[in-house]
């Protein structure tokens, strides 16, 4: 559970930058038991911020569902008369905006750096790439449909093959 603990992501992931610029990660004993713990916990962190990194059909699927879960939250904290909590606010939350800082600040960073241990991770950092590009074409016009009241997701359609819920396309 702590390895999803979103306040350890930047400390996680400039040890693991540390220590994949050494020349002996992963292959030095004294250190071995260290770096697979490391490995581990940054893998477990990576599925649970990863919904960037799966197709687009998939990933606006699943962003929809949590930014509803989101805003259903802060309607609930404004009739309480509470402060609504970051992002949870419709009227005030960019939904590209934020999709495109999550992926620059947060997701792209980390699966770049496991792709230097991990490889095959160059396909989630395609679906990043293409992902951050989809978010960044729409700022500005979500941004005006959010001023308006009327922004909401892109439309996608729900994932209804195989393909459509594929993570490898190579």
């Amino acid at each position: 559970v702590l390895s999803t603990d979103i306040s350890r992501h930047f400390e996680e992931l400039n040890k693991l930058k540390g220590r994949v610029a050494t020349d002996h990660f992963l292959q030095d004993p004294d250190s071995l038991k260290q770096d697979k713990t490391l490995m581990l916990k940054l893998l477990v962190h990576s599925c649970d911020i990863a919904n960037p990194a799966k197709t687009t059909a998939l990933y606006l699927y699943w962003t929809d569902r949590v930014l509803q879960e989101y805003f259903v939250q802060g309607a609930r904290e404004a009739e309480q008369g509470l402060p609504i909590s970051m992002l949870m606010d419709r009227k005030t939350t960019n939904i590209a905006k934020c999709q495109v800082g999550f992926i620059d600040v947060l997701v792209l960073p980390l699966f770049d750096e496991l792709r230097k241990v991990l490889p095959e991770c160059r396909i989630p950092c395609q679906h990043l790439t293409r992902n951050q590009k989809f978010w960044s074409d729409r700022v500005e016009v979500m941004e005006q449909e959010m001023l308006g009241g009327t922004q909401r997701m892109p439309r996608f359609g729900k994932p209804k093959t195989e393909d459509d819920l594929m993570v490898i396309d190579v």
